[in-house]
């Protein structure tokens, strides 16, 4: 599917270390499509000195298409040990709608 020109591209880094709690946001961005197509390159701002050494992280992200999330991460991408990691291919998959009863 191309994505049309106005498309919302979000990507989080979270802390998911915690299985009881929500994953909480270490840092995000967004990107606004003009006509683009996937791979959309994306930079994250990360204070690298607040990340917990024994911490788990993991990228997701999810596309936005006409005010609904057409695209989302489905598995675990998880943050490289070399940090700074210069590249990262973060995959996302079509949400199926939900089905009317």
């Amino acid at each position: 599917m191309a994505l049309p020109p106005g498309s919302i591209v979000r990507v989080w880094l979270e802390d998911v270390s915690r299985q009881d709690i929500a994953a909480i946001s270490v840092a995000e961005s967004e990107t606004v499509t003009s006509g683009e197509q996937v791979p959309i390159p994306f930079a994250l701002a990360v204070d690298t000195s607040a990340l917990v050494p024994r911490a788990r992280y993991a990228f997701r992200a999810t596309i936005e298409v006409d005010g609904s999330i057409s695209f989302t991460t489905t598995a675990s991408h998880p943050l490289p040990a070399e940090v700074p990691a210069a590249e990262i291919e973060i995959l996302v998959k079509p949400v199926q709608p939900a089905a009317i009863p």
